[in-house]
């Protein structure tokens, strides 16, 4: 009857703490079991635990690794052990246990095997001297114990069994990739939410609910792939197949799995992961494009940055010419137009030095909204009437730091396109909002940093873009425009200065549905700043003191050592840094500037600078440069006092440079 009942709340037990009460019932109607354990043995942790104790004098010991008790004397022995008071002494005597908690009068224990393996104790004991256990007791206890022993095991079991289910299964519905079972017929049994999410639903069971009616797969032949592969190799790998969501929008995704038997359709099942490559390939795509437009600005940089040293050269010499030849009116139309032409040039040097991010910029605190304000005062006349301007700027924005007279270039730059993208008028749509960056724009634009943003968006209605387009769109020489009506440069320019700013743009456009241009500048933490009003300075004027001159161009060193010579400056020559540094160790009286290029062959001009101020402390700096901005960022020179001078300069702005230079206190 005991075996019965133990056999049967081995099974309608729920769970291990449900099975212990009901088993320390049954054995206390066979013997006095008043105070009664189970203990429970972990080998591969070597962990004694008691998950059952009841007793009338002490608490449940806590869980230890075995020690001499009498409880780890027969998981030792794994043999019965009635331990009466003489036989306690003895053991205890013979080294063989140390005597824990309150004294008994009797302890018996009977060991719960699997096989051979001894896994736990099952344990009685009394302190009434006037009860006593014997023999019998022993048997009936050793006789119930392997049932007893079954009945754990099985609910241990068990329990193991649904924890591991309980994670499998939370893994799979917490998954970021989809997972389903179907079968060999592509009916689907069980889908995780990632899965329903790629397809579109709300819920695996609205896709389930519709599967049945709404057919996955858009090219059948997808299907035969992997039945030929399942077939052959008794899975599938990497097959790639178009899907059709819930909205009839198609996905590409990858197809991985393998077959397993299912007990409840008696038969061989698939169990599939689903990986979503659209993402994937929209990833490597805007990888690819990032390395080229990087290669592409790396190249344009440096063919500005040549192109700067030549027109320093033309329009510094057309000056020189235009000077000396005043008085006849017909040789300096020609040299005006020479001048002109040289100016042209120098703004699309400008446009490729924005787009490589090497221009140097000049970022402030700036409100947006006042930016804005200001521009479209610029617009009306320049986009025409046909075209209305609405303006819709948020109250709350943020500031940003950034090159206010960049910014409006941008503005302009967008709003001229959309003129052209609306032959027949529209509306152009300025708005600034706070935005927050988070993982659905890192997802589709990588590498873009999360936080606070205020965003800057540019929309017309006018005839928008191809897809042709839009993947070209900020590539140098890229135009949708008739020959001689664009340069291509305009929106590599715009994409030059959101990068050097530290912020992103993205564009969204359909042919005959506009287009939109989205520009995110990093908020800041600071008040708006005031720009203060510089001086233009037209014509040259003398000056006194000397100049150390450095520049790796023969053309551009003589010009400016012509300029400086004759504005009345003693001029030391020198064509690399270690004939500078030769220079100004030899020459024994002051030298008041050092004027030198930025990139130079062997050591930069800050690297220069460094160095002759060291044996000069007393020396200022003008660096000239093509693209200074990102070098002097990079040696930190620009907020040491150092002046900066960008290519190509006229005489007199050159000759301004130097006085303002001179006029500085010493900062070093």
């Amino acid at each position: 009857s005991a075996l019965y009942r133990i056999a049967e709340v081995s099974t309608t037990a729920r769970d291990l703490a449900e099975l212990y009460p009901s088993i320390h019932a049954i054995v206390a109607h066979l013997l006095d079991a008043k105070n009664f354990y189970i203990a429970l043995h972990d080998a591969e942790a070597n962990w004694l635990t008691f998950p059952y104790f009841v007793d009338e004098f002490d608490s449940a010991p806590v869980p230890r690794t075995p020690k001499k008790g009498l409880t780890e004397y027969v998981l030792r022995s794994g043999q019965p052990l009635l331990a009466t008071g003489e036989k306690l002494h003895q053991l205890a005597a013979a080294g063989e246990l140390e005597r824990t908690g309150s004294p008994a009068d009797d302890w018996l224990g009977v060991p719960l095997k699997q096989g051979d393996k001894t896994f736990g104790v099952l344990a009685v004991q009394h302190y009434a001297a006037r009860t006593r256990f014997g023999d019998r007791e022993r048997d009936v206890l050793t006789f119930v114990s392997q049932q007893v022993a079954n009945a754990i095991e099985r609910k241990r079991n068990e329990e193991a069994l649904s924890r591991s289910e309980s994670r499998y299964r939370s893994l799979v519905q917490s998954a970021v990739v989809g997972i389903f079972r179907a079968t060999r017929e592509w009916r689907f049994l069980e889908v995780n939410p990632a899965l329903a999410a790629m397809l579109g639903y709300h819920s695996p069971a609205e896709f389930l609910a519709q599967s049945a009616h709404h057919e996955v797969f858009v090219d059948p032949q997808a299907k035969a792939t992997v039945q030929i592969s399942f077939l052959r190799l008794g899975k599938f790998e990497g097959v790639e197949a178009q899907w059709r969501r819930k909205d009839d929008s198609l996905i590409a995704v990858r197809l991985s799995g393998r077959g397993i038997w299912d007990e409840r359709e008696g038969t061989e099942i698939f169990e599939v992961i689903a990986e979503d490559v659209n993402e994937r390939r929209a990833l490597e795509d805007q990888l690819r494009q990032s390395q080229k437009m990087e290669a592409v600005g790396t190249l344009a940089g440096g063919v500005a940055h040549d192109f700067n040293n030549l027109l320093t050269v033309i329009t510094g010499y057309t000056q020189i010419l235009m000077e000396q030849h005043g008085q006849n009116a017909q040789s300096v139309h020609s040299l005006e137009q020479v001048f002109r032409a040289a100016e042209r040039a120098s703004a699309l040097t400008r446009q490729l030095l924005a787009f490589s991010r090497r221009q140097m910029l000049r970022p402030r605190v700036i409100h947006l909204n006042s930016l804005v304000r200001n521009v479209e005062k610029m617009l009306h006349p320049l986009l025409g009437e046909r075209i209305r301007i609405d303006l819709e700027t948020a109250p709350d924005i943020g500031v940003v730091k950034a090159d206010p007279g960049q910014v409006e270039h941008i503005l302009m730059n967008l709003a001229v396109n959309a003129r052209d993208a609306m032959p027949r008028g529209g509306t152009l749509t300025v708005a600034t909002a706070n935005a927050d960056i988070g993982h659905e724009f890192r997802r589709k634009h990588p590498g873009a940093m999360p936080g606070r943003y205020v965003v800057l968006s540019v929309c017309d209605t006018g005839t928008g873009m191809s897809p042709h387009a839009l993947a070209h769109l900020f590539e140098p020489f890229f135009t949708t425009k008739e020959p001689g009506k664009g340069t291509g440069l305009g929106l590599s320019m715009v994409y030059g200065i959101v990068k050097q700013s530290g912020g992103y743009i993205t564009v969204e456009s359909e042919v005959d549905a506009g287009s939109t241009f989205r520009i995110y500048l990093p908020r800041v933490e600071a008040s708006e700043e005031v720009e203060e009003d510089e001086a233009v300075v037209a014509t040259r004027s003398t000056g006194s003191g000397t100049i150390l001159l450095v520049e790796d161009e023969d053309a551009v060193r003589s010009l400016v050592e012509t300029i400086l010579t004759s504005d009345g400056y003693k001029v030391l020559v020198a064509e690399c840094a270690e004939a500078a540094a030769s220079l100004c160790r030899s020459y024994e009286s002051t030298i008041d500037v050092l004027l030198t290029d930025v990139v130079m062959p062997d050591v930069s001009g800050p690297e220069l600078a460094k160095s002759l101020v060291a044996m000069r402390p007393g020396l200022k700096v003008i660096y000239m440069s093509g693209y200074a901005g990102e070098y002097l960022d990079g040696e930190g020179i620009a907020a040491d006092g150092a002046g900066l001078l960008q290519k190509p300069f006229t005489a007199a702005s050159l000759g301004e440079k130097i006085r303002q230079v001179l006029q500085q206190p010493v900062g070093r």
